[in-house]
């Protein structure tokens, strides 16, 4: 980091520091006022360190939408009560697994792959397994912690299973290694997917390459953050054609960490944003800005 971008960078990233710890969060009161609950659960993958981030996409979400969701967590490895302590309070069901009742949930059903991938491979690994075993259950809307809505995507058909739907990336950041080793996956090399908010239901085990999936993602390096991404990338690909979400409706931009301006009047289509390697300053920025504008239509608690 040169000496312009440092005298940038660290007042921006001391002033979104503070925001942060600010917990703005709690000033709302997310009473329970009636709101139809969604055809989907809304489901994270988080622990102790993005507790702040989920509170205030769980807070972006009631401020926005007409509907509410209830909410699936699967922890990363911290204890679900710490979770239940620090989550903000939401009105609708809250269900918090951990990666354990995932990984466990394969191995009943003769699935040692998915169990051995959740055990090995940190978080991408995990990540992957346990969102599998959730869409198994029911249809899940998946959203990063570092993603802050505006809006509710829009019903989708939930008789068409296996089903999923990812957003565009700015960049195809995959793992190479496995798009080489799987016939199907090369068709679609030049459309960048990103997993941070996705559409998942149902068996995904029919991909007919399935095993050889497995099998990479279980021999896949540990330093390799995109494993993950490039699996779940490949399964929209066979399963869902060329259906995603476009930058018009998920949006992901990587220019704007030291602006003090707000996402969503420039942007007025977006049903979210997720803030990838921005989110220390760009996201509680944005979060700021959120809250100013929406206080006047809830009541607020100095409790």
């Amino acid at each position: 980091m040169t000496l312009s971008e440092k005298l940038k960078y660290y007042p921006f990233r001391a002033s979104a520091r503070i925001l942060q710890k600010l917990h703005l969060y709690k000033y709302f009161n997310l009473k329970d006022d009636q709101r139809p609950t969604t055809s989907y659960k809304l489901a994270f993958f988080c622990g102790a360190s993005g507790i702040d981030y989920l509170n205030a996409c769980l807070l972006s979400v009631y401020l926005s939408w007409d509907s509410l969701p209830n909410i699936s967590i699967i922890t990363d490895g911290t204890d679900p009560s710490f979770l239940r302590k620090n989550l903000i309070d939401w009105p609708k069901e809250v269900e918090i697994e951990t990666w354990e009742d995932a990984a466990f949930y394969f191995k009943d059903k003769g699935d040692r792959s998915l169990y051995d991938i959740a055990l090995n491979k940190r978080w991408p690994g995990k990540k992957f397994v346990s969102l599998l075993y959730l869409a198994s259950k029911s249809l899940i809307l998946y959203s990063d912690s570092d993603v802050l809505w505006f809006g509710a995507p829009a019903k989708i058909d939930t008789m068409n299973k296996p089903y999923i739907k990812m957003g565009k990336d700015v960049d195809p950041f995959f793992t190479d290694s496995i798009l080489q080793d799987l016939p199907t996956a090369n068709s679609f090399r030049k459309i960048p997917l990103n997993a941070g908010v996705m559409f998942l239901s149902g068996d995904f085990s029919s991909y007919p390459y399935w095993d050889k999936l497995r099998e990479n993602l279980l021999q896949n390096p540990d330093t390799d953050n995109f494993a993950e991404q490039t699996a779940f990338a490949i399964l929209n690909n066979h399963f869902n054609g060329k259906d995603f979400w476009n930058e018009k409706e998920i949006l992901i931009k990587i220019d704007d960490m030291y602006s003090l301006g707000y996402t969503k009047p420039n942007h007025e289509s977006i049903l979210a944003r997720h803030y990838v390697s921005t989110k220390n300053i760009s996201f509680w920025r944005d979060f700021l800005h959120l809250c100013i504008r929406k206080k006047k239509n809830y009541s607020l608690t100095t409790n």
